[in-house]
């Protein structure tokens, strides 16, 4: 996970020259002490982007120029275009036209924000896999990672926080932020919706949307076996991929979740076939059928597994956890996994 904070405002009062450093301490609350590297891409004290990275672990990129128009881009997680890792300078260098065709053609997991004089974009992938949260404020924009960093900014500059009526049943119908709408908890922030570029503009204060993809759920193939065959070869594609842009170092600890289920038992099989050594991690209670496929397949392909239990009734002494880190919009029951990858980690 990675922290990501910044800023575009026409005026800033002198209470805000510090505002960056507090935006990215509310980001780095999230992580243990001593665990991340802050950086801040500052151009003036209006217009800043600040970094928070989990020391050697996180997939991301930045590139910075200090020029008369004054650019940046900051690359989380990995694009794919034509078969390689398309780095943040190249992102950064970019004209408008040229970044929409790109990330029209690109594949993989990631977050794109790049700044170029009054103008700020932000690009999500197809399934927004990793969320951004921004709001419109009366001469500017904030974005971040962490919806917790706008709710500071927010106080920071005495800006209102009200509720939102519609996200909330929502998240009680449905039990989940962002299905239905890109909403929030609050009013006047919202998530960035998946597959689609945001252009900002501060001179005109306004924002448009480019939707580059939306899912299709309608079924084009009537053959069952070609089909299977093309989810088969499209998700081999995809390990292929995300493997040759991996450090070594990553590589050789690498860790797939096994939860017992037909996809991860897919590529837990897939992942055999490419790297030696592995480990798997499966988390549940104690002789649920999870667990206990998880371990028939692990013993079959002969890889080493970790389980990890946790007792029904502890559920509640990890809701702080899984609010923070979810930013309030994950459910409860989920709040179990965090907790099994802190104990792993500390084993």
């Amino acid at each position: 996970m990675v922290g990501i904070v910044g800023y575009l405002l026409k005026t800033l009062n002198e209470r805000g020259i510090n505002l960056i450093d507090n935006l990215l301490d509310e980001c780095a609350s999230l992580y243990t002490e001593n665990e991340v590297i802050k950086i801040a891409i500052t151009h003036s004290k209006v217009k800043v982007i600040g970094v928070i990275v989990p020391k050697g672990r996180a997939l991301y990129d930045y590139a910075y120029d200090v020029t008369e128009f004054a650019r940046c881009a900051i690359i989380y997680g990995y694009v794919i275009v034509e078969g390689r890792k398309l780095s943040a300078k190249e992102v950064m260098m970019m004209k408008e036209d040229e970044l929409h065709k790109v990330i029209k053609g690109a594949d993989g997991s990631f977050l794109i924000i790049k700044v170029e004089g009054d103008k700020l974009y932000i690009a999500t992938d197809w399934l927004g896999t990793r969320p951004i949260y921004y709001a419109i404020v009366n001469d500017g924009i904030v974005f971040s990672s962490c919806f917790w960093s706008i709710l500071r900014f927010f106080k920071e500059i005495k800006y209102p926080i009200r509720l939102n009526d519609k996200a909330i049943a929502s998240f009680l119908w449905l039990g989940r932020i962002g299905i239905l709408d890109n909403w929030t908890f609050v009013e006047d922030v919202r998530l960035a919706p998946p597959g689609t570029i945001i252009t900002y503009d501060l001179e005109l204060n306004r924002l448009n949307f480019h939707k580059y993809y939306e899912l299709q759920y309608e079924a084009k193939i009537n053959d069952e076996e070609l089909a299977a065959k093309l989810v088969y070869y499209a998700l081999l594609k995809s390990v292929k991929q995300v493997l040759m842009i991996l450090p070594e170092e990553m590589k050789r600890n690498l860790c797939l979740f096994l939860s017992g289920g037909l996809d991860s038992r897919v590529l837990a099989a897939i992942l055999k076939n490419y790297i030696r050594s592995f480990k798997m991690l499966t988390f549940g209670t104690e002789r649920c059928d999870e667990v206990l496929i998880a371990r028939m397949v692990a013993k079959k392909l002969g890889i080493t597994q970790i389980i990890e239990s946790y007792d029904l009734n502890q559920l509640a002494d990890y809701a702080y956890d899984i609010v923070r880190l979810s930013n309030g919009f994950d459910v409860i029951n989920a709040a179990h996994v965090i907790h099994a990858l802190k104990n792993v980690k500390k084993k």
